[in-house]
């Protein structure tokens, strides 16, 4: 399953290239810490929330409820820095292989994948 949306925005950053950033597409770390803050309401009803994670297409969340493991994915659209406004496709990911897999630890922590 694999829901997604298109966002345009100026609320985060997406001029200013981070030293920790895997490559030059890599903005979406204050949108995926805003997105956050804002699923944390959803620890009160069983879901657990990660840290925001980064990939060479952008950021994303791992989100999980008993046995069931979501990936929000913050994609970025664009090749570098680019002019306002800045432009992210937002999806939600479900695999029940890679949900399985992570069950059974063969993946280790969502941590250790970043």
């Amino acid at each position: 399953m694999r829901d997604q949306i298109a966002i345009e925005s100026n609320l985060f950053e997406h001029r200013e290239v981070k030293p920790h950033f895997i490559n030059r597409c890599c903005f979406g770390e204050d949108l995926a810490t805003w997105l956050k803050e804002r699923l944390v309401p959803l620890t009160s009803d069983g879901f657990e929330i990660s840290e925001p994670i980064q990939e060479d297409y952008g950021w994303g969340l791992w989100v999980t409820k008993k046995k069931t493991t979501f990936w929000i994915a913050l994609s970025y659209c664009g090749e570098g820095p680019t002019d306002d406004p800045g432009q992210w496709v937002v999806s939600v990911n479900y695999d029940p292989v890679l949900a399985a897999m992570e069950i059974r630890g063969i993946l280790g922590t969502r941590e250790n994948r970043a």
